[in-house]
Formats: C-alpha cells, structure tokens, sequence
C-alpha cells in the first residue's frame, strides 16, 4: 500500500498522513528522550571549559565560545517544556548540536596549532545526535555536514597547514558515513515497528468488536429464551391446572381412558417445564461465565449447602471429610449444587441414599458423591454430560423430556475449571468432581 511505503532517500513514509500519525505516535516518548539527552549533553559540553582554560593556548576566548554556545543550547532546552514548542523537539535540538558545533569550529580557528585532538568532539556530536537522540535522517545528515564544513572552513583559516589539517576532515567523513548509515537503517527500523505495532492495534479493536458482538448476541440468546420461559410458562401451568381438573372429573380409576389422557398430558407439560427451566438454567451459565467473580468458597459449606437443598425422600451421610477451600462464583457453583439436587431429585435416578466425602491431593481437591441409585454406563454418562455444543442428533434421547442435570453440573464445574467423572460401583455410582484447589488456583494464576 501507498501510505505505508517508505522513500528510500529521505526513510519517511511516501503518505503525508502516516508520516503525521508516526509523528503523532513518537513525540510523546522522543520529547522526554531528547529533554534527558540534551540537558545532560550541555552539562558535559559546558564542563569541558575547564579542559579548555588549561591546555589552550587563547584559553579565555575559548572558553568564552564555548560557554557561549551552551547557552544557546540550554535556550533550546527550555523551550522543549513549553507546549507551544513540542511538536518542534528535533528543531530545537538541530538548534542546540549547531551551536555546540559552531562553538568547537571556533575553538578550532582561533587556536594556533592542531596539537589538540578537537576534532572528535565532532563524532562524539555524530553519535550523540544519529543514535542517543534518534533524530531524524535528514536532519542528522545536516547536522553532520554543518560539522564537516566548519570544521574544513575553520581549518581553511588556521594558522598552521599541515597533514593534520587534511586528515581530520577525511577522518570525519568516514565516520560521518557510519554514523549516518546506522541512522538509516534505525529510522527505517522504527518505522516499520510504528507499522507492526498499528498493525497489531487494529487487529486488537476487531478482536474487540467481535468479543462485544459475541458478548451481544449471549445477551440477546438469554434475553429471547427468557422471554420464551416467560411466554411458555403462564400456558403450562394452565395445561397442568386444567389436566388435574380432568382428571378429578372424570374419575380416578386406571382403567378410565379419558383419566389416563389427562395424566399424560399433564405428565408431558410437567416434563416440557421442567426441559425449558433446564435449558435456560444451562445457557444462563454462558452469561454467568463472561462476568463470573471468584470467591474462597470452604468445601465444608458447599456439603452444607447441598445437604439442605436434597429432598426428604434421599437420606445424605458424610464420608471423610477433608478441609479444602475454591475459587469459584458462587451464582455457578449453586447452579451445579441445584442442578445435582435436581439428579437426585429425580425418582426415575432410584437414588435414596447420598454419601459425600472430600479429600485433597496433589493441588486438588475431590468432592465424591456416591448413590445407590440404577447403574449408568460409561456410556449413559457420556450422554447425560455431553454439552449442548457437541451434541449430533437431538432425537436420540431416551424419555419424553431432554435430561439437562448432569449436563448443567458438568458445563457449571468446567466454568469454575474442575473437571465431573464417573464411575459405576457395585450398588450405584460414584460421581467424582475435580476442584483446583484456592492456593494452587492462585499460584497458577
């Protein structure tokens, strides 16, 4: 594309409006940079008096060059903290480095000999300005001629013409040439980071609206399959009110046809409601889950819990009860707690006796649930655990309703990060969840 090709003389990007929005993107940082860098550069430039007053010949108007020029420079720098002069941070600071430049080639011209090595200050400035500022390519590379050119103008000018004067200058080049390629290669470098980095950017905000659209339409799922309880329901009990009516009416004797019609309409609805509340039980489960708040529940309390919510008809005994703490929203683990009530609640289940007991190991901890209730098969289980998401064919199931129990418990510990299991013992089955525990939970974390 045009706007992020760069011109390879000048390494600014070809569209003026990116080379803005790169700008935009690099003041904030580069200000502070160039703030640090320039002041502590003036200190060291302005320190170098001393040197100046004990080793040069016109030591006075030396120092006085020199002194000079920091001022000039740290005027430069005082304007960098004015928000007028923020966006002109590299001009001031070409302002600055011409000075400190100017001031040297002085220092060079005014001196009677070459014995000084005054010179590299000049490629001490050439890395101060291509590499510790960053400044821009085009305006190093002008930093670094006016260095070259005073330098051979003030050279041009002295008082002794010697090998000395022919080599600095060359000496110069060369390593203006270095500085100059590093320059290069480091503005085309950053702005191909600036075009990763939007790049990335961009990809973040689709990231985004799709996570806000899914977000959008779970809210929108659960708002229709509420309104579609809220619809269904008020008919339903209707249904079951006027099929209790029948049945009264017309007899209670097993052999009277319309009787038995009338419970098996009413049986239909019952299971019908109990489907509905059980799907939406599930998919109130995906809202749960996007704003779910962890909390330490103690697993004592969760066997409390339970042990209230069972019906009169399932006697509850405690096993072994290890101490044992989770991280888990409480609104989840109560929808897997009732839904477990719901299991066992059922009579079709042939449970009358629950045995609980925990114990911790390795990180983890096991919450076991052992009933005497029918026998389910590995694959019986598999079935009733199966998620919604993955299931093929909706008309395999067995009954005259969807068994959304054990499926509610499995989807709800898989929220919380545990893991439900089975197992079929001698008299009944063994339900086995998988908790991490709260201190391991946070270390992973």
């Amino acid at each position: 594309m045009t706007q992020e090709r760069l011109n390879r003389l000048t390494t600014r990007f070809a569209s003026a409006e990116t080379e803005a929005r790169y700008q935009r993107f690099i003041q904030p940082d580069n200000l502070k940079i160039h703030r640090w860098a320039l002041g502590l550069g003036i200190v060291f430039f302005a320190l170098y008096a001393i040197y100046d007053f004990n080793v040069l010949t016109n030591h006075i108007q030396a120092v006085e060059f020199r002194l000079g020029a920091s001022a000039i420079a740290a005027l430069a720098l005082v304007l960098m903290f004015r928000p007028a002069f923020h966006r002109h941070y590299e001009n001031l600071s070409c302002l600055a480095v011409l000075a400190m430049g100017v001031g040297i080639n002085l220092i060079i011209a005014i001196e009677p000999n070459l014995d000084n090595t005054y010179h590299v200050a000049f490629i001490q400035g050439a890395v101060f300005v291509c590499f510790f500022l960053r400044m821009d390519f085009l305006k190093s590379v002008l930093v670094m001629l006016s260095y070259l050119g005073g330098i051979v103008l003030a050279l041009s000018t002295s008082q002794q013409q010697n090998e000395e004067a022919f080599v600095q200058p060359i000496v110069l080049f060369t390593m203006f040439l270095v500085c100059g390629f590093g320059s290069y290669l480091l503005q085309v470098i950053r702005r191909n980071d600036f075009l990763k980095t939007q790049k990335i950017e961009n990809q973040n905000e689709q990231l985004n609206d799709l996570l806000s659209e899914a977000q959008r339409d779970n809210e929108r799922k659960i708002a229709a399959l509420n309104m579609l309880v809220h619809f269904i329901k008020t008919p339903l009990h209707q249904i079951t009110g006027f099929s209790d009516i029948l049945v009264n009416a017309t007899g209670a004797a097993s052999g009277d046809e319309s009787a038995e019609n009338a419970r098996y309409i009413k049986n239909a609805t019952v299971n019908l409601t109990k489907s509905v509340n059980g799907l939406l039980n599930y998919h109130r489960l995906d809202e749960a889950e996007s704003r779910a708040e962890a909390e330490r529940v103690g697993i004592e309390s969760v066997i409390d819990d339970f042990s209230e919510l069972l019906p009169d008809n399932v006697s509850l005994s405690r096993g072994e009860v290890a101490a044992g703490s989770v991280m888990a929203d409480p609104e989840i683990l109560r929808a897997a707690l009732n839904s477990f009530v719901e299991h066992y609640g059922d009579a079709r289940t042939g449970a009358t006796k629950v045995v609980v007991s925990s114990e911790t190991s390795g990180g983890k901890l096991f919450l076991s649930l052992r009933d005497n209730g029918g026998v389910l098969s590995a694959a019986q289980f598999e079935d009733l655990v199966q998620p919604l998401t993955q299931m093929n064919s909706y008309l395999s199931q067995t009954g005259d309703d969807m068994p959304m129990a054990l499926r509610t418990v499995a989807r709800a510990v898989e929220i919380i990060g545990g893991d439900l299991s089975h197992a079929a013992v001698a008299d009944g089955n063994r339900m086995e969840i998988t908790f991490p525990l709260a201190g391991a939970q946070a270390k992973a974390a």
